[in-house]
């Protein structure tokens, strides 16, 4: 896509470098590679016991994309009563709010032909390139019902014969609750473990609290999510501000982490910084799921806010503090 700007205050100019701007549902970014390509992939990576999961973005699509020219009246409304544009108001409004002017939210709650789309498409993509599963983008702003049918697609389709099976995560940035409610037999095999990345973060990376509120975080976990459900803990993702950033002090608490990355771009000046690193990765690699490494960490990239914690990967010339943490992880 061209540069948009971005409705939130300055309003700088983005491209969909991150991919979540869809403009088709059945088609590879060309700049990735084809949907052989991505099949080749897949089964290289079986050879090697190997599973992959794909980044399926259900929520919205962009306004470019045929659904939404097809079908207008498909999404939600974007002018509340009371005037307002409904963009990013992610906890009053979270299943109807888009996320930006040129992303229109689908109206997942009162059409089930874009439930019946979007779970047929989903199949789809399993059934052309045999992967294993997907990581599932904003799962508060669908219903319910929604992951219930999903859920039950993928099973009849491909697990009840038992020689296939299916692995769902989901990004849920909340409390227990609220990630919990999609996790179980009949929805989701679990989600991102944001409660106990929170707390990993304050602890390990500022400081703040002691080691036992890592400890009870992690029984909370236990006690919170469901039996049988695969969680994934996380140090660090593309929506935060990297685990460095926070531990180094570039980035404090109550800063607008976006703005700090254009202003004043983080840089590790402190080899302490890593020696919390590495602690954090030894609670994340000893806590029970499925543990989510963020590109980058491994090595102890840092970064600000999206796009500044979106550096390029560093393959070789990394310093001795890097090399460290690489070797312990």
């Amino acid at each position: 896509h061209d540069a948009l700007p971005i409705s939130v205050e300055p309003g700088r100019f983005f491209t969909s470098y991150h991919g979540y701007w869809p403009v088709s549902s059945t088609e590879t970014n060309e700049a990735f590679g084809s949907m052989d390509d991505l099949r080749g992939l897949v089964a290289v990576a079986h050879k090697r016991r190997l599973g992959v999961i794909l980044d399926f973005v259900a929520n919205h699509v962009h306004q470019d994309h045929p659904l939404y020219r097809e079908h207008p009246g498909w999404v939600t409304p974007l002018v509340l009563p009371d005037g307002r544009k409904n963009i990013r108001l992610y906890d009053e409004h979270p299943l109807t709010t888009w996320f930006d002017t040129f992303l229109p939210s689908l109206n997942f709650k009162d059409n089930r032909e874009i439930r019946d789309f979007m779970v047929d498409n989903a199949a789809f993509w399993l059934r052309e390139t045999g992967a294993d599963g997907f990581r599932h983008d904003a799962v508060k702003h669908i219903p319910e019902d929604f992951w219930r049918q999903l859920t039950a697609r993928l099973y009849h389709e491909f697990e009840r014969e038992g020689d296939r099976r299916i692995y769902q995560v989901g990004e849920t940035i909340s409390g227990y609750d609220l990630v919990a409610r999609y996790v179980g037999p009949d929805l989701l095999s679990g989600q991102f473990d944001f409660p106990l990345y929170f707390r990993l973060h304050d602890v390990a990376g500022m400081g703040k609290g002691r080691m036992a509120d890592l400890g009870e975080a992690m029984r909370s976990a236990e006690a919170n999510y469901p039996a049988g459900a695969v969680m994934s803990p996380l140090l660090g993702n593309h929506d935060f501000a990297r685990f460095l950033a926070y531990a180094d002090g570039d980035v404090k608490d109550g800063e607008n982490e976006k703005e700090v990355g254009f202003a004043n771009p983080p840089r590790v000046d402190d080899p302490a910084s890593y020696d919390k690193l590495a602690l954090a990765f030894a609670a994340l690699l000893t806590a029970p799921g499925a543990p989510m490494i963020y590109y980058g960490d491994e090595i102890g990239l840092t970064g600000a806010g999206d796009p500044d914690n979106r550096r390029m990967m560093l393959w070789d010339e990394i310093s001795e503090p890097q090399g460290a943490v690489f070797e312990q992880v």
